[in-house]
């Protein structure tokens, strides 16, 4: 990598996978300090969930969500060692990939981050369980198309990754009835994503009313690097922005196209580095903007 200035961009959850970050984990000892480190803080073996889970138990709620964390600043940390990030001028995370990009920033503490990722992760499994919901891609649709799934399907916007690409949440049901709809009316395709949770949408009202208190009494410091926040598309580093942008990601879409778009609308940032258990971002930036310097670190 060159010496132009840089964005940090770290995936969200869904490329979680069962034996991940074993080889990192045996050769590199900041990696396998934030893996120890965050087993410790919760009492949970992070590495036998890295190396030994399931699919089914990686993508659990009450996994999935801490285990991307971890992952990413442990994958942070390591290169970070290596001298490689001297000249990072944004952050950016994809949904529960903002948390590892304000632990990059110093914005939340490791300890700090990884508690309130386990109390968001609660919360929502505690909503899913009462109405089981997810999230489902819908692939290459113009925007009328989409305009007639909002207005015939009860499903919310949850991540608008692209023009032409966008991820619904809704009832484990009602996305049933929307996968049928679009193959039906404009055979385009949908995937479910590994997610137990219709976040980023109305359904996570109730998390997103009990996560105030957990974040009024976590320490959330100004960044020191400016984050590019998943709600607003706008750079923040005020510590009051960003609590804002914590508790709203909840219930507020993700407008991933907005941010991709500021960010390369920063003249000086020539180099995007991905962050991630498995490269998906680098794809989607390169669709719009075929120029930009993408360099994944996944560890696989």
């Amino acid at each position: 990598m060159n010496n132009a200035a840089a964005a940090l961009i770290f995936t969200g959850q869904g490329g979680q996978h069962a034996g991940m970050g074993k080889n990192l984990y045996d050769v590199s000892s900041d990696f396998k300090k934030m893996i120890d480190d965050a087993s410790n803080i919760l009492d949970l073996d992070f590495a036998s969930l890295f190396f030994y889970s399931s699919e089914q138990e990686l993508s659990d709620t009450l996994h999935s969500q801490l285990a991307t964390f971890v992952y990413e600043a442990g994958i942070y940390e390591m290169i970070k060692a290596r001298g490689l990030l001297k000249d990072v001028e944004f952050v950016v995370g994809h949904s529960i990939g903002e948390y590892a990009a304000l632990y990059a920033a110093d914005s939340l503490t490791f300890e700090n981050a990884l508690k309130l990722i386990n109390t968001r992760a609660k919360l929502c499994n505690e909503v899913n369980k009462k109405n089981p919901a997810s999230l489902m891609a819908v692939i290459g649709c113009t925007e009328e198309e989409i305009k007639s799934i909002f207005d015939n399907n009860r499903v919310f916007p949850a991540i608008i990754n692209s023009p032409t690409q966008l991820v619904v949440a809704g009832l484990i049901a009602d996305l049933e009835k929307t996968k049928e709809y679009v193959a039906d009316k404009f055979s385009k395709r949908c995937i479910m994503l590994n997610v137990s949770g219709g976040y980023h949408s109305p359904l996570m009202q109730e998390a997103f009313e009990n996560f105030k208190d957990p974040l009024n009494n976590t320490l959330i410091n100004d960044a020191k690097i400016e984050l590019i926040g998943n709600t607003t598309a706008t750079t923040m580093w005020r510590a009051d922005d960003i609590f804002d942008e914590l508790r709203y990601q909840l219930i507020e879409p993700v407008k991933w196209f907005e941010s991709m778009e500021l960010l390369y609308d920063q003249e000086d940032i020539h180099n995007y580095i991905e962050i991630g258990p498995k490269p998906v971002l680098a794809k989607l930036i390169k669709m719009t903007h075929p120029d930009v310097n993408v360099i994944t670190v996944s560890g696989e």
